[in-house]
């Protein structure tokens, strides 16, 4: 029996010694992801895919870091599926119904790279946004995914009295019907 609590302690210990903080990503690869993000599109792009599952963890969790700047977090979320499409969709989500208008427009960002009905369903959510470049990026997401069967949608948006301040028409609207003209 002494023996068995001596096994499972040193087992526990050995795990402890190599996964520091288990479900935390390892700090040289957070530093290798902060120093990918930098680089130019293309060569950030190969950089993270690189880096695997570790490298896709390491954006997430520097996404949704309110201790990282700006513009890493936005980087890091505009990333995420660039590095694995197929695992980025809950935390573009997450990002999408953020408080923090810069999170949300980092998911619509983001959103191009991904599937296409998940596209159009949070870009046709947030064209209600409180914050005028949500509402500018989720038609420009629109555009880019090229969903002609929210033409309508974003015909009715063109002359919501959201996109009008003081009676003046505000860059939204000039968005949305250039928009309308490439989807025709």
């Amino acid at each position: 029996n002494l023996k068995s609590i001596i096994l499972v302690s040193f087992i526990l210990v050995c795990l402890v010694i190599s996964f520091p903080a288990l479900g935390a990503v390892r700090k040289d690869v957070m530093q290798k992801t902060v120093a990918n993000l930098r680089l130019p599109i293309d060569n950030r792009i190969a950089a993270l895919k690189n880096q695997g599952d570790a490298g896709f963890e390491a954006l997430k969790q520097l996404a949704f870091d309110p201790q990282q700047a700006l513009q890493v977090r936005w980087r890091a979320l505009t990333m995420l599926p660039r590095a694995n499409a197929s695992k980025a969709e809950a935390p573009i989500e997450q990002a999408a119904q953020s408080s923090e208008w810069f999170m949300r427009n980092a998911a619509l960002v983001a959103m191009p790279q991904m599937n296409r009905k998940f596209a159009m369903k949070w870009s046709e959510k947030l064209l209600d946004d409180p914050a005028l470049v949500v509402r500018t990026a989720a038609v420009q997401t629109l555009l880019d995914i090229r969903a002609i069967e929210k033409k309508d949608v974003l015909f009715e948006k063109l002359y919501s009295a959201q996109n009008f301040h003081g009676g003046q028409s505000l860059w939204v609207r000039k968005h949305t019907a250039q928009a309308l003209m490439q989807m025709a």
